[in-house]
């Protein structure tokens, strides 16, 4: 069901790019493929893969291991991009590229799939104690005693991170994966368009998708249950990438960096993670696999404290790749580290 591209349109398309070999995230669909879907970045790829399972073709855009914030597409995947029969992207910044050929697509007639688009989002001026009424009940015996205190880190938040709203990002945070509830939805909603495109396979599509929501509902209760009982509520983090997952589940988030994991924080920035760390007994900073762990090691250094992994899951490394790591598992690695850093029972 791949499409057809004319090589003037392509000649137009890829102006300006610079040509490169195909990587192994972006060969041509399979010949024998039904449905080829292009996804712009690993957490897509994992969730599309397993709703179509065998009856789709997908292949990711960036490279694994490649910041998805930054990352442009080489002409072949552009060329990919245009020949699918459905593109998943992330919108909100996260997937720039994806947002400027978006209306082109569907001119041509590839069915484009928005993963912020199908679920709430949250706005970077949202308050980190308005937690949803679903989730309500975490750390209840903590959130009066905390308010005030959460009040005084909003404030800190929007003295400290003036890049909020820079030119990647607008007004909603993009990071909607880091929330396995949110996922569900987003898992739906792929089971949704493929059965949409694909009628005649619809009953595969919702029973895997309902397969995986399951996973994801086991997942959600196992961190809401291991994230219920901790002596502290708030962890220090590369950066600003982590909301969803602390909205969800309780805790609140202090960035060393914006919302760019490669910006350089101010030396006030470090001075006032240094106190608040200080103050709330904070005894781990944690790092990414896909940032350079130096600032996180160099706080922790100055504060006595040691560093953990809090995983983006916005790609993988060869290194997890090799082990079968998921997002799943993963996700199940950032409960365990948070445990320790917020120090759960």
């Amino acid at each position: 069901m791949t499409k057809s591209i004319s090589i003037v349109s392509m000649i137009v398309l890829l102006a300006g790019c610079t040509p490169s070999a195909p990587t192994p995230d972006s060969p041509g669909p399979e010949a024998n493929a039904t449905i080829v879907v292009t996804t712009s970045f690993y957490p897509l790829t994992h969730f599309a893969t397993h709703v179509g399972g065998d009856l789709i073709d997908v292949r990711q855009v960036a490279a694994q291991g490649a910041d998805p914030h930054t990352y442009e597409p080489t002409p072949s995947q552009m060329k990919l991009i245009y020949e699918s029969d459905i593109f998943i992207y992330n919108g909100e910044g996260q997937d720039t590229y994806a947002e400027r050929i978006h209306e082109e697509l569907e001119k041509r007639g590839t069915s484009v799939l928005i993963a912020t688009e199908v679920v709430e989002r949250m706005s970077y001026e949202e308050h980190d104690d308005e937690h949803h009424d679903d989730h309500g009940e975490h750390h209840d015996e903590h959130e009066d005693e905390h308010h005030d205190d959460h009040n005084e880190h909003d404030e800190e938040r929007h003295d400290d991170h003036d890049d909020k709203h820079d030119h990647e990002h607008g007004e909603w945070d993009p990071h909607v994966w880091l929330d396995p509830q949110r996922v569900q939805i987003i898992v739906d909603a792929i089971a949704a368009e493929l059965s949409r495109i694909d009628p005649a396979n619809e009953e595969q599509y919702t029973a895997n998708a309902q397969a995986y929501v399951a996973e994801l509902q086991t997942l959600d209760s196992d961190m809401r249950k291991g994230l219920s009982r901790c002596e502290l509520d708030s962890v220090i983090v590369s950066h600003d990438a982590f909301r969803y997952l602390a909205h969800r589940y309780g805790f609140h988030t202090h960035e060393i960096a914006g919302l760019s994991p490669s910006a350089k924080p101010s030396p006030a920035r470090l001075a006032k993670l240094t106190e608040i760390a200080r103050d709330e007994g904070i005894s781990h900073v944690f790092a990414e696999t896909q940032v350079s762990p130096a600032l996180s090691q160099t706080l922790a250094q100055e504060i006595g404290a040691e560093t953990l992994v809090l995983h983006s899951l916005e790609a993988l490394t060869k290194e997890e790749r090799d082990a079968n790591e998921t997002y799943i598992t993963l996700m199940r690695q950032n409960m365990d580290n948070l445990r320790t850093a917020m120090q759960c029972s």
